[in-house]
This record gives structure tokens, sequence and C-alpha cells, in this order.
């Protein structure tokens, strides 16, 4: 039975774009994050075989040229926890710089591979752009709202405690 269960509103994490219209290097730019994003995957491509994931952290990650984006895709709409704990998005989630969250789930990767993502994502203020949210309850008291930021060292999490008839209006 899970003790954590996190779930998600919408399936796409954090994106780049660069300011296409206002920024003559937006091209330059657009391409250095593709690079990057190649050398992340290939750092940490390890990791699969390392902690047994089901997929390559490659199959996360999505360039979309045309559109001249990079974004991080979602699989799933929930993650059990501990069922799940082998699962990448289970342990890349399970970041929590400041321990608002309430709630542990398991272990997370290192500073230095949200130091990498963030490098990949992060925006002309230094902010990385997503709507990420969701709930997250289990057995423990109550229900919560979250909403997520993206550091140069880890997840900030919001949360907001809510009860259970409340779930609906979200």
């Amino acid at each position: 039975m899970a003790k954590c269960i996190l779930q998600f509103q919408n399936d796409i994490g954090p994106s780049y774009c660069p300011n296409w219209s206002n920024d003559e290097g937006a091209q330059k730019e657009f391409d250095l994050r593709k690079e990057r994003l190649k050398t992340f995957i290939e750092k940490y491509s390890y990791l699969k075989l390392e902690y047994n994931f089901s997929k390559d952290i490659s199959e996360y990650f999505h360039i979309e040229d045309e559109e001249g984006v990079i974004q991080m895709e979602i699989d799933t709409k929930e993650i059990l926890i501990p069922e799940d704990s082998d699962n990448f998005l289970s342990m890349f989630f399970a970041s929590e710089i400041d321990n608002t969250r309430g709630v542990g789930m398991g272990n997370s990767f290192s500073d230095e591979f949200y130091f990498d993502f963030f490098e990949i994502f992060k925006d002309e203020n230094l902010e990385v752009e997503s709507d990420l949210t969701g709930t997250l309850t289990g057995n423990f008291d109550g229900h919560y709202y979250f909403q997520l930021e993206f550091l140069s060292n880890g997840i900030k999490w919001e949360t907001e405690y809510y009860e259970e008839d409340e779930d609906e209006e979200w």
C-alpha cells in the first residue's frame, strides 16, 4: 500500500524556449541548450542501470526543433511511494530543498544532477518555466495541492492543505 501518492494535473514538466521575437541570439542559445541536454543525457545515462529504471532518461526529454522548445515529459498521472521507488520520476521528484513538503519520498539525485538540469531549462531571469501542479496524499495527515519551483540545487515544493471533499474543485 502506498505511503504517498503524487498525482500530476498535467503531463508537461519544465520547458525552455528562447525569446524568438526579441533576441537575435535565440537560435544560438537554443542550440546551446540542445547540446547541454545531450551532454546531460550522456552524463546520467548510467542511472538506468544503477537504479534499474524501466526507461532511459532520454525518453523523458523532448526537443521540438520546429517549435523551438525543449521540455520534460511526465509520462504518468501518478507516482506511488514506495511502489514506484525504482522509477526515474520518483527519484527526480524526491528532491525537497527546504523541507516544506512534509513527507519523505525516498532518495533523490545529487545536487550536481539538479544543477545540470537547471542549466538546461533556466531562462534569462534564472527561473525554470513550469506549470507542473498536482496533489500529494498518503497515509499521513491530510491532502495537499502542490506547485513546484525548479532551482539550481533541487526542487522547492509549495504545498497547501485541503480537505478531501475539496478535491473536485481543482
